[in-house]
């Protein structure tokens, strides 16, 4: 087996298509986005007689001071199917790769943040120890909730809670309609989901990405790719989500609502309809990305909740997954040392 540099798309994606649930941050497509955004893209597969049977993608970002850092994104992924113990080789090979890379570019840190789930931490432990990685907080959620879409309509239905079915059919009772958007139609109604998702920020006290994000993400990912939900009532934009559509996984990344109409119970019927569209395109799961578990409540040092973002998710029933902690790899001592003041 060897580690190469990777330009290959179509074996990339080809690679990724076989795997279940495969994370989007690894999709070539993402990758092409995060570079519009001004990322440097790094590249890398494991090959094992001429086929991938791992890949990471990694970031390599700007800092403050003329620093850079690279970020890997859910990721390593490696092919489940290999025993444990060529799933560790495989595993070893790309950190190793990464872990290079980063010290070649003179970033400060290599920042993980893995597909692994928490269950099969042992994987990753040798690693860890071998390299030094510290623990480090995750930028993207590390619990979520995922609903397996094989099972038919009423399945889905009947698992939920029975406030969030009630919920559902209130919001299509009092009338709320619902639209999807993708192709040029997203970039001409982008703009009302970023109009909204101010609203929801300033309320609910969470950050956001820039208009400039949501926009070029709506410009670069592919038409397939990635799709716009709107809710509306009385003729008035209540509610918006973008889902991002991946391999055999459809995954709710961003959310928004008005103060308005709140008790026409839109963002429930928005999801249930997302979730029977993803489930009519093939799609075998779909991805609440992100919860915040009653552990990682108990961990978290900002005092925020997402206490009632949660129970809304976990109203439509599925299952929780939990992937392992972020960890860092310090580069650059003096920096990295600098880095944890100032956050």
């Amino acid at each position: 087996m060897e580690v190469q540099n990777w330009s290959d798309q179509e074996n990339w994606e080809k690679f990724l298509s076989g795997i279940q649930r495969a994370p989007f941050q690894q999709s070539w497509a993402w990758g092409e986005f995060q570079k519009a955004c001004g990322a440097k893209i790094f590249r890398i597969a494991t090959v094992r007689n001429q086929n991938i049977v791992g890949i990471a993608q990694g970031l390599l970002e700007p800092w403050r001071f003329g620093q850079q850092t690279l970020t890997v994104f859910s990721g390593p992924v490696v092919d489940f199917k290999l025993g444990p113990k060529e799933y560790q080789e495989v595993l070893g090979l790309l950190i190793k790769k990464m872990a290079d890379e980063a010290k070649s570019k003179k970033a400060m840190y290599l920042h993980l943040e893995t597909a692994i789930e928490k269950r099969n931490e042992s994987l990753f432990k040798k690693f860890e120890v071998e390299n030094k990685f510290i623990k480090a907080k995750a930028f993207q959620p590390v619990d979520t909730i995922i609903l397996d879409l094989k099972q038919d309509e009423n399945s889905l239905l009947q698992k939920m809670h029975e406030k969030t079915r009630y919920n559902i059919r209130l919001a299509e009772k009092k009338g709320v309609s619902i639209a999807s958007y993708s192709g040029f139609l997203v970039k001409e109604k982008i703009d009302e989901f970023v109009k909204i998702n101010k609203e929801t920020t300033s309320r609910d006290k969470f950050s956001s990405h820039s208009q400039a994000y949501y926009k070029k993400m709506a410009e670069i990912l592919p038409e397939e790719m990635f799709r716009l939900y709107i809710a509306s009532f009385e003729n008035q934009l209540i509610a918006a989500n973008i889902v991002i559509n991946f391999a055999d996984t459809s995954i709710y990344v961003h959310g928004a609502s008005s103060n308005q109409f709140r008790n026409v119970m839109a963002p429930h019927l928005l999801q249930w309809r997302q979730i029977l569209e993803a489930k009519a395109a093939g799609r075998n799961w779909y991805d609440f990305f992100g919860i915040q578990t009653e552990e990682r409540k108990r961990q978290s040092k900002s005092g925020a909740s997402w206490a009632g973002i949660t129970r809304f998710k976990l109203g439509f029933g599925g299952q929780i997954f939990s992937y392992l902690d972020a960890r860092e790899l310090p580069i650059k001592k003096t920096w990295y040392s600098l880095l944890k003041v100032l956050r």
